[in-house]
């Protein structure tokens, strides 16, 4: 009986832990989004949540193998799966724009306070707000 209540909570938690990656999204999008602060922010915070939700099917899959219910390991690393490959799309975008402050703040276990770094294509970028507004 024990057993079966182990693997019914088990189940519930593969549910609940599916959900929390997304390998599929598009690379270019998240280069785009790196380009902006707010965007590097946001992708510094999504690649914490990828890195905690390997870390939660990981101790799922160890509890499933435990007790030998192996098809919830088996989704527990699919799981581990996207979620790596969340945060590998991720980190690669934010180096490929140069985002320092965000990948230094993710690659340390997004621990400590985040700290962005403007960068030149920020300016750049402002600048050309500010012309087109003031052009208007």
């Amino acid at each position: 009986m024990t057993r079966f209540l182990i693997a019914v909570a088990l189940v519930g938690l593969a549910t609940k832990a599916a959900a929390d990656c997304n390998a599929n999204r598009d690379y270019q999008q998240l280069k785009d989004s790196a380009a902006s602060q707010s965007g590097r922010i946001s992708l510094a915070f999504d690649a914490c949540r990828a890195s905690r939700g390997f870390d939660n099917a990981h101790k799922l899959q160890q509890l499933a193998l435990q007790y030998h219910v192996l098809s919830d390991a088996k989704k527990a690393g699919m799981e581990m799966e996207a979620c790596l490959a969340e945060k590998s799309k991720i980190t690669d975008a934010l180096s490929a724009r140069n985002s320092t402050g965000a990948l230094r703040y993710v690659l340390n276990n997004c621990d400590g306070e985040y700290k962005d770094e403007v960068t030149m294509e920020d300016v750049r970028k402002d600048q050309e707000r500010r012309k087109g507004g003031a052009q208007k």
